[in-house]
């Protein structure tokens, strides 16, 4: 098999990996290429992600098999299979949440600074204007400290998880 290997592409042994992992009889053949390209060297992060989401899928179809249930993809949730790993799709909606966050306290600095600047020029006060300033100060700070934390709950859940990998690990 590593003969065949050398004489393919990497796009091609990633074809080849994913024609067998749908084949009834020939997943496990799948399961190796997918560890061959987890390995080695040749090929890219991007790659190695794919091989890495498509090996956790034929780990949850021979579960859902061995235990007489029925798998569909819809039903795949794929837990990150090597450290590696990034939870992209899992997480997205949080991202773009926090994405409108940040935006929102930019928002929110560039209008208090304009209103408190116009609210002096205009001489209504200077007590007013730092009011303004100050409101739109403590409103950017805690829309950015929401952003930031919904950014880091991802990254907080994939090293629980790696952790508990390792935990597990040891214990055997």
């Amino acid at each position: 098999m590593a003969d065949q290997l050398d004489d393919m592409t990497e796009d091609e042994i990633l074809q080849r990996a994913k024609k067998l992992q749908y084949s009834e009889s020939r997943p496990d053949e799948a399961q190796k290429l997918y560890e061959h390209i987890l390995t080695s060297p040749r090929f890219s992060s991007d790659q190695k992600d794919l091989a890495s989401f498509h090996r956790g899928k034929i780990t949850d179809q021979t579960f859902s098999r061995d235990n007489g249930q029925q798998s569909t993809a819809s039903d795949a949730v794929v837990a990150p299979t090597s450290d590696g790993d990034k939870l992209n799709e899992k997480f997205s909606t949080l991202r773009t949440f926090a994405s409108f966050l940040k935006v929102l306290a930019i928002l929110n600095i560039i209008g208090g600074l304009l209103g408190g600047l116009s609210t002096m020029a205009s001489g209504a006060g200077l007590l007013i204007s730092f009011s303004i300033i100050l409101s739109a100060t403590f409103s950017f700070a805690i829309c950015f400290a929401a952003a930031e934390t919904l950014e880091v709950l991802p990254d907080i859940e994939e090293n629980t998880r790696r952790a508990a990998k390792l935990l597990k690990e040891k214990l055997e």
